[in-house]
């Protein structure tokens, strides 16, 4: 029997690049028999419908298989299952992490740096402590949808084109970011197949997603004006600007609503990402940023380092378009 065939598509910014609707793209066009993912939470983004999703991909009728990297809030999840097409199936592994009450409360007192503050990190952390007695994985509080560790890699096995969807953003990442002004965990292609326990045989393309202005989350104020939050720096040859430079409406984070920190394109992050990701194809988001003659010198400044196969010009799946 032949392996599957794997597809990765990941963030190869600070998040945002429009990953959702990647996935949601990408589902159409290739027809894959099951995606898999690793989602939280704290990274949410929109379909082509304007539905929001931070627990699946996208709203596609496949096979949903969620990793043990998974971390799930059980509100969102219900909401999210619900808009799914009636013959999609989901399957969580039994060691997915469930996010509790406690886990957002937690969190909420650890206001050091910009975060979403949704009790991502308390929860791994709560899972980490591996206490028998305190256990927030899915086969304790979702076992209806639970599949097994030891049936967890003869399920892969058996299916024929994997779309693996991971979270954020290369830049974001616990060990290879700004940290400590990263998120909580990796967010790799590489940890996107260590969650799932894919093997790298299985890859066919690693496709970043990136955006022509990459942004941060915003940085958190106290109510007299005093930043108690930063989301962090950025690169060299990287400048922070505002939404007004570029002559845009000001974008809003997705989880926590507020005003999103704009950047200028980064050179060295696109060939770090690209390099350090083994990326074979990027799709550019946001080209509707550009004008022409910069979309034209962006392209070809950026091709011979990675090859940029398609163009995002706006929200919905129509408005991207394959190049190359």
């Amino acid at each position: 029997m032949n392996n599957p065939k794997v597809d990765i598509i990941f963030g190869g910014q600070y998040g945002s690049e429009g990953k959702r609707l990647f996935n949601e793209y990408y589902f159409h066009k290739y027809n894959p028999d099951t995606i898999v993912s690793n989602f939280g939470p704290n990274s949410g983004g929109f379909d082509s419908n304007g539905n929001k999703w931070t627990t699946f991909a996208t709203n596609a009728p496949c096979l949903h298989l969620l990793s043990p990297g998974s971390i799930i809030n059980i509100t969102d999840f219900w909401k999210e299952q619900a808009l799914l097409p009636k013959d999609a199936k989901i399957l969580i592994h039994e060691n997915a992490t469930i996010i509790t009450e406690n886990n957002i409360e937690k969190e909420k007192n650890l206001i050091q740096i910009g975060s979403t503050m949704r009790g991502t990190s308390t929860s791994i952390i709560q899972k980490i402590n591996r206490d028998p007695k305190n256990i927030n994985t899915a086969n304790k509080i979702l076992p209806e949808f639970t599949i097994s560790a030891r049936n967890w890699f003869e399920l892969l096995k058996s299916c024929k084109h994997i779309q693996l969807a991971i979270p954020q953003g290369h830049s974001l990442s616990l060990n290879h970011g700004f940290y400590p002004y990263c998120t909580s965990r990796n967010t790799s292609p590489q940890q996107g197949l260590a969650d799932a326990g894919i093997p790298i045989q299985w890859v066919d393309k690693i496709i970043a997603c990136m955006r022509t202005y990459p942004i941060r989350v915003a940085n958190h104020f106290d109510n007299i004006g005093n930043m108690i939050g930063y989301s962090g720096p950025y690169y060299q040859d990287q400048h922070e600007i505002t939404w007004n430079d570029i002559k845009q409406v000001p974008e809003l984070t997705t989880i926590s609503k507020k005003v999103r920190r704009l950047f200028s394109f980064s050179i060295e992050q696109y060939k770090e990402s690209c390099l350090m990701n083994g990326v074979t194809n990027v799709f550019m988001n946001f080209i509707n940023y550009l004008n022409k003659d910069n979309c034209n010198e962006f392209y070809s400044r950026l091709n011979n380092i990675s090859k940029i196969s398609w163009f995002g010009y706006g929200p919905t799946i129509n408005d991207i378009k394959e190049i190359g």
